[in-house]
């Protein structure tokens, strides 16, 4: 299947020519797994960046209100992509201290992620189709069906929803998922949707879901694009290093053996990149899997540059901005002056699926304490 936009990232299947052989993170493994099929990442995605960090009185960020100040960028060549504000930081769901790292690297890889994406298919050359008007790129619906929406929710962020019918009678729609990056564009002559994932710690896969929840409903809206899937992740958890014999080699085709570095270290995809790989490739679905060029210790650092800075605002009055209430199950924005907040779906970190609430009693009143405000209905 040519003409796609990532053909030219599609893992190698060597097995054909080296047969199975054991999975070993590492080389000096003494019990490595039974033999696995050998797929060799072909290329990374080549976009050299690196992460910036500004201060709140940089010369960038004079002049601008207080929330969109820049605390962090991603800069490709001599262009900077702006990856979190001060609202960004005060507003996280969870909150920026040193034993919840965790919690902001997965959202900084984020946009690492999303960037690199952009930048990649804008040096392709794609004509953007949907998004390709900055006003009309958030909070966006896609395509709303009898079935299904897609909506963005901060570009390119996006949530698949799905029409549901209550015991009532009623429709209301649910979140089936969310998505960390979500792209259209045209290219050759052809319409492409890209769903974009970004990995930064541990990650499992339930590939019926991925089909059911993202790729069911984005077929089912878009029915003329050609589909794929692009996994960002670090390369300790999708690849591991392997160094191919000269006597293997040998075993490849000419066309293969041409890539092989000198050094004859290649990376293999691990048994689960293998299996996502092949469950997309059955439903005729592109996958790239790219990996970050920052270390750990890199993104360690940004994130304690932010911790800084969110602790500066723990000091501010709380209705000099937004408040926020969040606990790891759910997210209610207030604005100042108002108590009262619309919530419409609550997330279970353990699976990624978002669920529809009502307002609640017990919400409301633990608004009113955090604000010390009398009640506002408000739409946000």
């Amino acid at each position: 299947m040519g003409g796609g936009l990532f053909d030219a990232y599609r893992p190698i299947d060597l097995t054909p020519h080296l047969g199975a052989l054991p999975y070993s993170p590492r080389p000096t493994d003494k019990d490595p797994q039974s033999p696995y099929p050998f797929y060799m990442q072909r290329r990374n995605h080549g976009i050299e960046g690196s992460l910036v960090t500004k201060q709140l009185d940089d010369i960038e960020n004079l002049g601008k209100p207080d929330l969109e100040r820049v605390l962090l960028t991603y800069r490709i060549g001599g262009y900077e992509h702006d990856i979190f504000t001060v609202q960004d930081v005060i507003h996280n769901t969870h909150e920026f201290l040193e034993n919840t790292i965790g919690n902001i690297r997965g959202p900084m890889f984020e946009g690492i992620c999303r960037t690199v994406i952009r930048e990649l298919l804008d040096r392709k050359g794609v004509r953007w189709v949907r998004f390709s008007d900055d006003h009309k790129r958030d909070h966006y619906t896609i395509i709303p069906s009898n079935e299904y929406e897609i909506k963005t929710i901060i570009y390119p962020n996006a949530v698949v929803l799905e029409k549901l019918r209550g015991e009532d009678g009623r429709e209301y729609m649910e979140a089936m998922t969310d998505l960390d990056g979500l792209f259209e564009c045209e290219y050759g002559g052809q319409s492409h949707t890209i769903v974009a994932e970004a990995k930064s710690g541990n990650w499992e896969f339930n590939y019926k879901k991925l089909a059911r929840s993202v790729f069911t409903p984005l077929h089912h809206l878009l029915k003329n694009d050609r589909m794929a899937y692009v996994m960002f992740s670090t390369q300790e958890r999708t690849l591991h290093r392997y160094q191919l014999t000269r006597t293997q080699i040998q075993r490849l085709p000419e066309e293969i053996r041409r890539i092989i570095p000198e050094s004859r270290i290649v990376h293999r995809l691990n048994p689960q990149s293998v299996a996502l790989y092949r469950t997309l490739q059955s439903r005729g679905i592109d996958l790239a899997i790219f990996t970050g060029n920052e270390t750990r210790g890199e993104l360690d650092r940004a994130a304690k540059f932010l911790i800084n800075i969110y602790k500066q605002y723990q000091n501010r009055p709380i209705g000099e901005f937004e408040a926020v209430v969040s606990d790891s199950m759910e997210r209610t924005i207030i604005k100042e002056g108002n108590a009262t907040p619309r919530i419409e779906y609550i997330l279970n970190p353990e699976t990624g699926e978002y669920k529809k609430i009502t307002h609640g009693s017990d919400i409301i009143r633990r608004l009113q304490e955090a604000v010390q405000a009398q009640p506002v209905d408000i739409d946000i």
